[in-house]
């Protein structure tokens, strides 16, 4: 702990030299005023931990070091990129693309329009030379689509993860009310652990007493033991959660929430084709992890192309299982299918 007294002919004067010579982290202990010579001095004494200022000064190198490293990682990316597409030009030209039929060829322009990144184009020019397989054989293998209805999604308990924003809790909702017409008389519990998203809450609540859902909240493991000892009174559990904090991952996030003591459910990554390649990348980093059952894209509607989905199923190897659209929770979502994806990709075609 550092002391000092500072003078001046104000008090203003006084506080001006303690900020400049201690900074914002000083503390005022006393003050006082006298008359010397016939002028008014006022003093205040005033001390700060130079432990919290060493603090302060740790935090603002590693700050700058982050920012540093950080240009270091965006130049290294641009000049890997660049490289990557001198790459993909010379293996490309070497692929013999003049043997493909002019439907092949017209197929893949569109898929490169579309922005489903090079990778993506490369092994499919690959498998068309290896196996000569039909065009859309092959894409049909390359990404993996398995209906939300299907067997492998039998679990009744459903959690919804991704960034904020996205639609999970109108995923939600559009996939009880679904729920709710295909089968009559079925048990539905919405649960929200997104205590700090008060919109989600009150949306989840108001239409689960709209409804006759059940409604529940999650706080603490209390309340997950108690939900998992009513579960099997439900037909279908859908847990909605937040968004993730920049530098947090989904299983980090996991590990110190009470959903840590739900093992059988069915965890759905969603996102969007609004969506850049770049930002797709970015939050792949935050939730790609093994417990991640299937991918859901909402929004379709507000898309303009639909290459980050074919990037993002290929990338992951996760299978597509739902799309939404429009605005309204009725007739706005479809289990997803190979058609239905490659008329949205090729005829921008909503799977409506």
């Amino acid at each position: 702990m550092q002391i000092k007294t500072f003078k001046g002919y104000s008090t203003h004067e006084a506080l001006k030299r303690i900020k400049k010579e201690m900074g914002e982290s000083a503390i005022i202990l006393n003050s006082r005023s006298e008359e010397v010579n016939g002028k008014k001095i006022y003093t205040i004494m005033a001390a700060r931990d130079l432990g919290v200022e060493q603090d302060k000064q740790e935090q603002e190198k590693r700050a700058i070091d982050n920012v540093e490293n950080n240009e270091v990682e965006e130049r290294w990316y641009q000049e890997w990129k660049y490289f990557k597409e001198q790459i993909y030009s010379l293996i490309k030209d070497s692929l013999d693309i003049p043997s493909l039929s002019s439907r092949q060829k017209t197929a893949i322009r569109h898929l490169e329009m579309e922005g489903v990144g090079q990778d993506f184009i490369m092994n499919l020019l690959v498998l068309l030379k290896r196996n000569g397989r039909s065009f859309m054989n092959i894409l049909n293998n390359m990404i993996k689509v398995i209906p939300f209805d299907s067997p492998k999604f039998s679990d009744n308990c459903h959690i919804m993860v991704g960034p904020h924003g996205v639609g999970k809790t109108a995923t939600i909702l559009k996939l009880a009310l679904k729920y709710k017409r295909e089968n009559k008389g079925a048990r539905i519990c919405l649960v929200n652990v997104d205590g700090y998203q008060g919109k989600g809450k009150l949306l989840l609540k108001h239409y689960a007493e709209l409804s006759d859902f059940e409604y529940k909240e999650i706080h603490g493991l209390k309340d997950v033991a108690a939900l998992l000892s009513e579960a099997s009174e439900y037909d279908r559990i859908f847990i909605d959660t937040p968004g993730l904090k920049r530098g947090m991952h989904l299983d980090l996030w996991w590990e110190n929430s009470p959903l840590k003591l739900i093992e059988n459910c069915h965890v759905h990554l969603v996102l969007s084709p609004v969506y850049s390649r770049e930002q797709v990348d970015y939050y792949l980093s935050m939730f790609l992890c093994d417990r991640l059952s299937s991918l859901i894209w909402t929004k379709l509607d507000e898309a303009c192309i639909y290459g980050t989905m074919l990037y993002t199923g290929f990338t992951t190897q996760i299978p597509i299982s739902l799309f939404t659209y429009g605005a309204t929770l009725k007739n706005s979502i479809v289990v997803a299918s190979g058609p239905l994806l490659w008329n949205l990709v090729f005829k921008h075609k909503l799977p409506c």
